[in-house]
């Protein structure tokens, strides 16, 4: 069974057109009230006309039409943002409901920097900030299910990650010292980043901790990733 593992960072967001960010007055608040603050204002923001999730959609119908019978998909995402999610679960009730996809490996987007989705957070992860360092990290059941995944497979798509904040830079460190006689320290990494400068960081970041792994670099926005046949270079 061949399994593709997508990350995704905020220049996924950002194409969708959530360009949110967490305001500077919020940086001086207590960590509870700072936490209730980018839950109202980026559901809010997500709510908002503008917010367009076709990217999210597209991706969803691609893997449907493309997903060979051997092979599975699943999404991680750092942003705190549950669009993909939604889009998920529309999709899930429009075909199947109550089934996963068969090329899903599961119907949950995990968020391993938290989330602003409502409900039970029992399990999930809770919310990290860019400004947090990786010693505030506790451990969650949502983000050790999904570094399980990480260290076991060797297909990733990176899209809009550019790995500039100490929490995100710290998943790689993690990531690598877990390397050795496992799958993931062979991967082949398909990194997507219409900046190119922060493209060329990724890429030579991910390039010195997984010495051995390929990595395919594309200075394309996610759309025009997909566009020239990206589902297809996710098996190659």
């Amino acid at each position: 069974m061949n399994k593709v593992i997508w990350l995704f960072g905020r220049g996924a967001s950002i194409e969708c057109d959530l360009a949110w960010r967490e305001p500077e007055y919020a940086l001086g608040l207590p960590r509870e009230e700072r936490v209730r603050l980018v839950e109202t204002e980026l559901q809010h923001e997500m709510s908002m006309p503008h917010v367009n999730t076709a990217i999210y959609k597209n991706l969803i119908q691609k893997l449907h039409d493309k997903t060979p019978t051997d092979s599975k998909h699943l999404f991680i995402t750092t942003n705190w943002d549950y669009l993909l999610q939604n889009e998920i679960d529309a999709y899930i009730k429009q075909t199947r409901p109550g089934h996963n996809p068969p090329w899903l490996l599961s119907s949950h987007v995990y968020h391993i920097n938290g989330s602003v989705e409502p409900g039970n957070k029992a399990n999930r992860t809770p919310m990290y900030f860019e400004t947090d360092s990786y010693d505030v990290r506790e451990q969650s059941q949502e983000t050790n299910q999904a570094l399980n995944y990480l260290i076991w497979e060797k297909r990733f798509v990176f899209i809009g990650m550019s790995l500039k904040c100490a929490m995100d830079r710290a998943l790689i460190g993690y990531l690598s010292q877990k390397q050795d006689d496992l799958p993931l320290g062979e991967a082949t990494w398909n990194i997507i980043n219409p900046n190119s400068s922060d493209l060329d960081e990724v890429c030579s970041l991910l390039q010195r901790v997984f010495p051995r792994a390929s990595i395919n670099s594309f200075t394309n926005t996610f759309s025009e990733w997909l566009e020239m046949n990206g589902i297809e270079l996710c098996y190659a």
